[in-house]
């Protein structure tokens, strides 16, 4: 017989809970304020077995959370019995730790969760049985003090739910409940409060022994999903996919300008092979090098989780969009005068170990912005995993693939030997890549001045496009003057006519705005919910380039836009680019970290689409569903 499809679920819950619930919601608690989402009905509570206890302890945690009469809480993502049906994944309840813990460990695959209540009706195709949390359930987990802990122990759990009773669901929402532990060595141990009257110590015996608990990493690419599991070899396997996503990267347009410069300088030593390998690997070790510091500052910092926390800072972007200017005008070579030394510093030397080590960071960074397939799901699941070890293997990973083609054309120096060494043909590449890194700057800078602004500009893209357009057409005129044969006339002459109409293009895409966009709050999206309005929910950031791409290829093209602008759909714009709490906090409530993300909310309240990278057919098959 068909199951019931999630969202007719909804619609079913006033049948539902009307014999089952008792009782009506009672209003928010005296002097609590409202959240306007799911935190008006449920309050969560960090309690610790102990605060204080010797190295190498094992110390059970217990999250309380406190559902209010008629109103529940959908379960984890368990096994349910084959007579039990769940709800939306999108709504599911997540226990999730933010960065990494300090001095402990946290082994969420172990936690115990409370049983579920059973809600049974009969809605013409059988009795259905459905799972849902209320009251007051405890999560247990069991957490260990690392052998070699001192001071204060430290974690930040984030809980995340959605809240709903006979007739409507609130939004999703997301509880940070920090914890901290005194290491003290004449400390005991012992779990005696009635909350952990409950809790199964058997737990750390199978955790000690080394069980290695289900680990499923879901992969979603333009509708091609699968799952790797993370456990024992499956590392392995996950680590190979961190390597290609990175290997990726290479190809986003944050990074494109750069190859042929590299390519350049890898063909002056092409006469050397032993030279050439070397320069290409102090590049790959200066791209490894970045990559293994993005993960330990995960590891060590708390509340940075991502490579975007970088441009959440708004002086970030700026700063190195002048880095990149001033690295860009000196490679170029318009200017006659001389530049200060501590200017011509700044530019990588191609043919000095350091200079190429330099380089290698350099396109490292530059890649951030850009999150290639494959790479922004294995990176958000190690950073969430709270392993050290874990985090830094596939971050390493990233880094080995990006990497990796460099090092492989240093390692076979005739792939690069017919790229112009020196000359006019040589400079005029160099003057080419140096206006489109110019771009680039001013990409980042115009990036960095928004998150300062009230409402973001898009004036930076026509002079992007401006300078753009004119690397294009530099390059056609001289190739006119400095190419030797006819075919190398057409051939250059062509591409610099095709990156000039490209380059105005992306003034007119990027500033092209079809959709009435609703700039988000808590509080909007809460009304558009209870409307039941379909919410379309865009993650997205003024530096991320990959958001602006499937903006202007996706969102904006007619078909989706006039699907995002029918009655009875809110599409809301969740701009990260000035890192504003509320905002990163509902993206940990859609269960992500990175950017871009896209996600569709039914008129129930349940989610029926999210994903990072789609397609117009992908966009407009679930917003016929969530109408439906």
């Amino acid at each position: 017989m068909k199951s019931p499809s999630p969202r007719r679920i909804c619609a079913w819950l006033a049948a539902v809970l009307s014999l089952c619930l008792a009782g009506a919601a009672p209003a928010n608690q005296q002097g609590r304020g409202s959240y306007f989402d799911s935190r008006d009905v449920v309050e969560a509570e960090l309690i610790v077995s102990t605060s204080a206890a010797p190295p190498g302890a094992d110390v059970p945690l217990a999250i309380q959370l406190r559902i209010q009469k008629g109103w529940h809480i959908w379960t984890d993502d368990r096994a349910l019995p084959a007579d039990v049906d769940g709800f939306a994944d999108g709504v599911r309840t997540v226990v999730s730790i933010v960065g990494a813990p300090s001095q402990m460990t946290l082994n969420l695959n172990f936690a115990q969760w409370p049983e579920f209540h059973r809600v049974e009706a009969d809605f013409g195709e059988g009795k259905r049985v459905f799972a849902v949390f209320e009251g007051s359930p405890l999560i247990y987990i069991p957490a260990s003090l690392a052998a070699d802990a001192t001071g204060i122990a430290t974690c930040t759990i984030r809980v995340e739910f959605q809240a709903c009773d006979d007739s409507t669901c609130k939004a999703p929402a997301s509880v940070e409940l920090p914890l901290s532990i005194t290491v003290d060595r004449s400390a005991t141990t012992g779990a005696t409060a009635d909350s952990f009257a409950k809790f199964d110590v058997g737990v750390y015996s199978r955790i000690h022994e080394g069980e290695a608990p289900d680990a499923d990493v879901p992969f979603d690419i333009l509708g091609w999903k699968f799952n790797i599991d993370s456990s024992g070899v499956g590392l392995l396997l996950l680590m190979l996919v961190a390597a290609i996503g990175g290997a990726l990267l290479n190809f986003t347009p944050c990074v494109l300008p750069l190859i042929p410069l590299k390519i350049m300088g890898l063909a002056r030593s092409a006469g050397n092979r032993s030279r050439c390998l070397n320069l290409g690997l102090a590049m790959g070790t200066g791209v490894i090098a970045f990559w293994l510091l993005l993960g330990s500052l995960i590891v060590t910092v708390t509340g940075f989780d991502t490579a975007n926390a970088l441009f959440q800072y708004r002086p970030f972007p700026i700063v190195m969009g002048i880095f990149i200017a001033i690295m860009a005008i000196g490679m170029a070579g318009f200017f006659s005068m001389r530049l200060p030394n501590w200017i011509q510093a700044i530019e990588p030397k191609h043919d000095t170990y350091g200079g190429s080590f330099l380089f290698g960071v350099m396109t490292a960074v530059l890649s951030t912005p850009c999150t290639a397939p494959f790479m922004g799901t294995a990176a958000g699941w190690a950073a969430s995993s709270g392993s050290a070890l874990t985090i830094l293997s596939v971050f390493g990973a990233i880094g080995l693939g990006m990497a990796t083609p460099y090092v492989v054309l240093a390692a076979f120096p005739t792939l690069v030997s017919r790229m112009p060494r020196a000359g006019a043909a040589s400079e005029v590449v160099k003057q080419v890549m140096g206006l489109l890194l110019l771009a680039g700057a001013v990409y980042f800078i115009g990036s960095g001045i928004n998150g300062y602004l009230e409402e973001a500009s898009a004036i930076h893209w026509w002079v992007i496009a401006t300078i753009a357009a004119s690397a294009g057409a530099w390059m056609a005129w001289r190739t006119l003057w400095i190419a030797r044969t006819p075919l190398n006339k057409v051939v250059f002459t062509s591409v610099g006519v095709i990156i000039c109409a490209m380059s105005i293009g992306l003034g007119f895409i990027a500033t092209y705005e079809p959709v009435d966009w609703v700039h988000w709050t808590t509080e909007r999206e809460a009304e558009a919910l209870q409307a039941h309005k379909v919410v379309v929910l865009d993650f997205t950031a003024e530096w991320c380039g990959n958001c602006k791409f499937l903006e202007a290829t996706v969102l904006h093209t007619d078909a989706v836009a006039q699907a995002l602008q029918a009655d009875g759909v809110v599409p809301f714009k969740v701009d990260l680019t000035k890192g504003l709490p509320d905002r990163s906090a509902r993206l940990a409530a859609a269960g992500r970290i990175t950017i871009p993300l896209l996600v569709i909310i039914d008129t129930n309240g349940v989610e029926v689409f999210k994903a990072d990278a789609y397609t117009p057919a992908q966009v407009l098959d679930a917003l016929s569903r969530a109408r439906n």
